[in-house]
């Protein structure tokens, strides 16, 4: 088996960011799928739980109108703002008292444009 070309080398740490990658995700438990560990007919299932997982997912947020203004929102302010820590910003982000409301404003004029 032949070693992977690395792509992007780091030399003062002396590691290749796709193997860092890796390691990663394999200690985060998002290593590749072994396809080899499930039968055929599990693997149809799993592909079809996969599916009707998404088309569920896609439902619960065409109807939820709020989750869609919600992200928006977020993200228009990381890209505006473009926070040095991330997962700061999102928690302040997140539990601001007034996010509620201000949702509930952005979808009201939303709908009035529409109209």
């Amino acid at each position: 088996m032949t070693q992977p070309i690395c792509l992007a080398w780091l030399p003062a740490a002396g590691v290749c960011l796709r193997e860092e990658k890796q390691a990663v995700m394999a200690a985060r438990g998002l290593e590749k799928a072994d396809t080899g560990a499930l039968s055929p007919e599990q693997q149809d299932k799993l592909r079809q739980f996969k599916i009707k997982t998404r088309i569920e997912n896609e439902m619960y947020l065409r109807t939820h109108p709020e989750l869609q203004m919600l992200l928006s929102d977020f993200l228009r302010d990381v890209f505006i703002k473009r926070p040095t820590d991330i997962r700061e910003f999102a928690a302040d982000h997140f539990s601001d008292p007034d996010l509620p409301r201000k949702i509930q404003m952005k979808l009201e004029e939303k709908a009035s444009a529409i109209i």
